[in-house]
């Protein structure tokens, strides 16, 4: 210990020598000066102060003691005398600037030389921010990079002045970059500091630990614009995979397809995408570029077990940007992500390079439909249905659809039940065969079911018909019509009598096919409850006889013969009685019947008028 000892004082009388030299100004101007900044008058203290029993100089001697604790304790005593501990200015000096090292770890000596630095600004040595300044500045001061962010942080503390710190940095930054980098990278430099000194290294050349620092911060640095941004960060990929969120989000703010593209490139992790695309679905690029990006990568696959996941994705997508503080469609982006999915599913049903994406976005759109019903149906629902009356659709995508629309026509139909009347009717009267009036029929006879939307069906129908009469398609759509005979709620209704009218012409029509129809006319299908009063308006039923007893010209066509028939006119129902309106229509009728001479018929008419 006598010999350290020895050395410190050696290394007292040099700095005694040094202070006989004039005084220099502690001006920002030039480099850090600490020799020069030693010279300064030193502030009034008292010399010969002591603390915990021992002078300033005393405690100093345990600087170069063999335990470390020791030493950090001393220091720790030093700075509690402040100013008084002055004397021992120089030791602490020499162990900041010549630390003996020995049996030291060099994280334990940066912590030696920054508490020797605390010290002397706690004794207020003019040479302390010089000498703090000339540490940062110095690539050799230490290993570790919290060392320097730790001085940093200091001189920001200690108040040493934002143009000093700037001066250095940009001259540090001209003299070596790598190091100007290590400091920027700290993070600890004031703004105004850090800008200056992050616009000189971004254009000149830098190594990856500047990089590191530019990549996520790109949102803070506005000396470069959006294209030099892309072009950097694509450059530099890898790095910016190390440390994604900030990246893509800054990419995001930036809000273009190319951004997008960039960030492609960077996330590549499946899972992280949804994530991705609605950060920039929510951002300045909007919904619609996003999904046509997507709708691109989806027409790219081959495989349809992936198509299948991009196309869940973009419904995801939909749903999440639609979502707002309110609940499900409250966000002011409903709208329009609503929109950009069910086009680009339409997209895909219409143009997909393969059936097996347009499958993909047909059923895609009925589940869309499913889960979102407030949706209008010719967003999601038109597109399927324009697939089924394509001529160059598939069959394998016509089968597809027609299973996919006959899983829940109920629910499917709820939603908009004239919309899908009109779809469902447009593709009846396309039907050729029994096989191809299947669904049609299927996805009508929900609506079928209930009183509030069977007229709809019923009406539609008849308003068309009488372009397809001489057509196989009248017979599904008659079949239809009849079975408004078993609808609750529709006994002796208009719509009865509407159907009835066509059930009587299909009698009479030679494109009749009775193998198909035929059960139509059993009372478990509607045409026995539409052939009586007891559940038959008058003018329904008179419009189920008379094409067969005043239009003979046009044949018979049945299967059963006339008289099965008319017998329903031998009817007299109680309620017949009690409306003399409808009962005087009907006597008049039976006596047109009577009058008409028809052998089937005009006997049991007459029978029937005597009844009355």
């Amino acid at each position: 210990m006598t010999e350290r000892l020895g050395i410190i004082t050696k290394a007292l009388l040099m700095v005694l020598l040094l202070g006989l030299a004039p005084v220099v100004s502690l001006s920002a101007a030039g480099p850090p000066d600490p020799d020069a900044q030693a010279r300064q008058p030193l502030p009034d203290h008292q010399a010969d102060a002591t603390h915990r029993g021992k002078s300033a100089m005393e405690h100093a001697e345990s600087l170069v003691a063999s335990s470390m604790l020791q030493r950090k304790m001393a220091f720790e005593w030093l700075r509690e005398m402040g100013v008084d501990a002055l004397p021992a200015r120089d030791a602490v000096r020499y162990v900041f600037q010549q630390v003996d090292t020995e049996g030291l770890t060099a994280r334990e000596v940066d912590q030696l030389r920054v508490a020797a630095l605390k010290t002397l600004f706690a004794m207020q040595a003019p040479e302390a921010e010089a000498l703090l300044r000339e540490a940062i500045l110095d690539p050799a001061f230490s290993q570790h990079s919290s060392t320097y962010r730790h001085l940093v942080l200091g001189a920001v503390e200690m108040g040493v002045d934002a143009t000093t710190l700037q001066a250095d940095m940009l001259a540090l930054a001209e003299e070596d970059g790598a190091h100007a980098a290590r400091l920027m990278a700290t993070g600890a430099l004031p703004d105004t500091v850090l800008h200056s000194l992050a616009e000189e290294l971004f254009h000149d050349e830098h190594g990856e630990a500047a990089t590191r620092f530019f990549l996520p911060r790109m949102a803070e640095l506005d000396f470069v614009d959006a294209p030099t941004w892309l072009a950097y960060v694509s450059e530099h990929a890898e790095l910016a995979r190390e440390n994604p969120t900030e990246v893509l989000a800054a990419l995001a703010d930036i809000g273009t397809r190319d951004a997008l593209e960039v960030a492609l490139e960077i996330d590549d992790f499946p899972g992280r995408r949804g994530e991705l695309f609605e950060r920039f679905a929510g951002g300045p690029l909007g919904p619609e570029p996003v999904f046509r990006r997507l709708l691109e990568a989806l027409r790219e696959e081959i495989s349809q077990q992936e198509s299948a996941r991009l196309a869940a994705l973009m419904e995801n997508l939909a749903r999440e940007l639609a979502a707002g503080a309110a609940g499900p469609d409250t966000s002011p982006l409903a709208e329009v992500a609503r929109r950009s999915f069910t086009g680009a599913m339409a997209s895909l049903v219409e143009q997909g390079p393969s059936d097996d994406h347009r499958l993909v976005g047909l059923q895609r759109l009925v589940r869309y439909h499913q889960r979102n019903p407030r949706t209008s149906p010719e967003l999601t629902l038109g597109p399927v249905f324009d697939a089924l009356e394509r001529d160059d659709t598939s069959e394998l995508v016509k089968r597809k659809a027609t299973e996919t629309l006959q899983l829940s026509p109920a629910r499917l139909a709820k939603s908009d039940p004239a919309f899908f009347t009109q779809r469902a009717v447009t593709l009846l009267w396309a039907a050729e065969s029994a096989a191809h009036a299947q669904l049609p029929e299927r996805l009508l006879q929900p609506l079928m079911r209930s009183a509030d939307h069977a007229p709809l069906v019923v009406e539609t129908i008849v308003q068309s018909i009488d372009e397809h009469r001489d057509r196989w398609a009248v017979n599904p759509a008659v079949g239809v019509l009849m079975s408004s005979g078993l609808t609750p709620g529709l006994e002796r209704s208009p719509t009865r009598e509407l159907a009835s009218h066509e059930m009587g012409r299909i009698l009479v029509n030679p494109v009749a096919d009775f193998a198909y129809i035929g059960d139509h006319f059993m009372n478990n299908r509607g045409g026995g409850a539409l052939a009586t009063l007891e559940y038959n308006t008058v003018p329904g039923l008179i419009g189920i006889l008379e094409p067969v007893i005043f239009a003979p010209a046009a044949g018979w066509y049945a299967p059963f013969p006339p008289e099965a028939l008319a017998g329903v006119m031998t009817a007299r129902p109680g309620w017949l009685s009690r409306e003399p309106q409808a009962e005087a229509g009907w006597i008049d009728f039976l006596k047109r019947v009577r009058d008409h001479g028809d052998p089937d018929f005009s006997p049991v008419a007459e029978t029937a008028l005597a009844a009355f």
